[in-house]
């Protein structure tokens, strides 16, 4: 969002072989579930003639609200000396948190953006279906799982999405923007409309998370989601059809 003085911050978090890269880079361990690093885009949108911001930089707030789990260590990018208007930089933000949990909205990371013009906090709070970590079954496996999990293991629900998304691929699409999964297999979206990801939750490798997306008409179709946490299946369905809306 645009921020004091012009100052526009987006952020979108890094997963796969990028993230584990810029980890390396910036001195933190790509193997540790607890690293989390988000890219940000920094730009000046100042309208006025001849705007320059300075002395742009992040500073920590490590004070989590209560029942939060916060930082353990964080890698701030370098401060940004002056960005004219008009003008962008790209940076990372290194985050790691003193632990994991499994519900919804737990991980907080608190700073406080600074320039020349002001200062603005930031409070960020990686959601659970972001911190979903990847395995690998074959489809067999994860339908064989799937279906000894019932009662308050299973949720199903009904989804809509906005009628110009006319695009074949946007469920999928939005889909994997959201969750740090990859499908089980490629060709299911293209073959018959169905999307079967499965991963485990983040404080607990013994939860695995099933979820299987289906299309069932132009601006319709399901989402399943099994997990034995029936907490965190109701989060992360919320999260899946909240992407969907667009």
């Amino acid at each position: 969002p645009e921020l004091a003085g012009g100052l526009s911050v987006k952020a979108r978090y890094l997963r796969g072989p990028t993230r584990d890269r810029e980890a390396r880079l910036i001195g933190l361990d790509p193997g540790s579930p607890v690293v989390v690093l988000l890219q940000l885009r920094i730009e000046n949108k100042d309208t006025n003639a001849g705007s320059v911001l300075r002395r742009i930089r992040f500073i920590v707030r490590n004070s989590p609200a209560a029942g939060r789990i916060g930082l353990q260590q964080s890698v701030v990018p370098p401060e940004i000396t002056t960005l004219k208007k008009g003008k962008m930089t790209i940076c990372i933000l290194g985050l790691v948190f003193a632990s994991l949990s499994n519900r919804e909205g737990t991980l907080q990371a608190k700073f406080d953006l600074k320039s020349g013009r002001g200062s603005t906090p930031l409070d960020i709070r990686p959601s659970l279906v972001e911190l979903v970590k990847p395995l690998t079954m074959d489809v067999p496996m994860f339908e064989q799982n799937i279906h000894r999990l019932r009662g308050f293991q299973r949720i199903t629900s009904d989804f809509t999405i906005p009628s110009a998304a006319t695009n074949t691929d946007y469920i999928p699409r939005m889909i994997l923007k959201q969750v740090a999964l990859r499908p089980l297999d490629e060709q299911s979206w293209t073959n018959n409309k169905t999307l079967q990801l499965v991963g485990c939750l983040p404080a607990s490798a013994t939860e695995k998370l099933y979820i299987v997306v289906q299309q069932q008409g132009t601006s319709s179709g399901k989402i399943t989601v099994c997990c034995d946490n029936a907490m965190a299946t109701n989060s992360i369905l919320d999260s899946l059809k909240k992407a969907l809306r667009g």
